[in-house]
């Protein structure tokens, strides 16, 4: 999967927080946002944060949003993910996933909203 944007993890204040990917959408059928936590701060209690995607189709004037979730830690306990071919995963990075059928061209950019202050890494793929 082709990175479009990868930034090292970084401490980030509470707030607002954009990440546009340089260069227009290639043809492809997918975006994968991945967030890089701290493993201490998906094993918190209590650690929040929004994140959304949106398409701009006029080189950044308007910015259309496509999808959203909030994620929360995953609490002392962790969490394990099954994945679709039956492996495992403990405590995974949080995910977002969104079509890009029909966005070729278009600019994209991910809206990081951080309820507190954290370290976090950026990874936008297509594939």
């Amino acid at each position: 999967m082709p990175e479009i944007v990868n930034i090292n993890p970084t401490n980030l204040t509470s707030g607002e927080h954009l990440y546009t990917a340089p260069d227009p959408v290639p043809t492809a059928s997918y975006a994968t946002f991945e967030l890089v936590l701290l493993e201490a701060d998906k094993l918190a209690s209590n650690v929040s944060l929004t994140w959304e995607f949106y398409f701009s189709s006029d080189a950044g004037a308007n910015w259309q949003f496509a999808n959203g979730s909030t994620w929360m830690s995953y609490g002392p306990g962790g969490f394990l993910l099954t994945n679709m071919d039956g492996t495992t995963t403990q405590n995974p990075n949080p995910r977002l996933q969104i079509g890009l059928v029909g966005r070729a061209g278009h600019l994209l950019r991910c809206r990081l909203l951080l309820a507190q202050a954290l370290r976090v890494g950026v990874i936008i793929s297509v594939d």
